[in-house]
């Protein structure tokens, strides 16, 4: 909050980039109303995670149903290879503990490391600072942009992943409609 001529000024989210024409900032529910600036942006930075974990995630549903799986073993404990791992939900029960222990483990250490929002700029979600070859840290979104550009990027990513988050939900509840598709249509 800022005092300018007698007034206090509130942080307002709907002037952040995300915003699109002709809906604007959608907040049915009013969950930002009366928000910190700290606060929307670490929601911001947990959307555009999301969002990106989701499109990975879409990626990998489409190539499990059309290209297949992996070669090779999953497991040479029990013997198990990638290809008789089923699609989708019914993999969750296929995969042995030791895997998923190694994916959790993974993750872990990639939100505890380079991905971690502790390793971010406050100022900008999405941003990281990752090391640049030179000796420079690059502590912005699509580094060499301008900010219109930037701006512009952004908000596609993050169109994009609130799109696959919500292609990734489909896609569950198909699979678990239709068990073995992923709720896509299959010969």
């Amino acid at each position: 909050r800022a005092a300018a001529r007698g007034k206090i000024a509130m942080f307002d989210p709907s002037q952040e980039y995300g915003v699109l024409k002709p809906v604007g900032f959608f907040d049915p529910l009013g969950l930002s109303k009366g928000i910190s600036e700290e606060k929307f942006f670490r929601w911001r930075e947990v959307e555009i995670k999301h969002g990106r974990v989701c499109m990975i995630a879409f990626v990998g549903f489409i190539w499990q149903q059309g290209l297949g799986h992996l070669p090779g073993y999953i497991s040479h404990h029990p013997d198990l290879k990638f290809t008789e791992i089923p699609d989708g939900v019914a993999a969750i029960g296929a995969v042995p503990a030791l895997g998923w222990a190694q994916i959790l483990w993974f993750a872990g250490l990639l939100e505890l490391g380079p991905f971690s929002v502790y390793n971010r700029r406050v100022e900008k979600p999405g941003a990281f600072n990752y090391f640049k070859w030179g000796g420079n840290d690059v502590g912005e979104a699509y580094p060499g942009l301008t900010d219109e550009n930037r701006i512009q990027k952004l908000t596609i990513e993050l169109q994009n992943g609130r799109l696959a988050m919500l292609g990734v939900l489909g896609m569950l509840m198909g699979d678990v409609v239709a068990p073995g598709t992923m709720g896509l249509p299959t010969a």
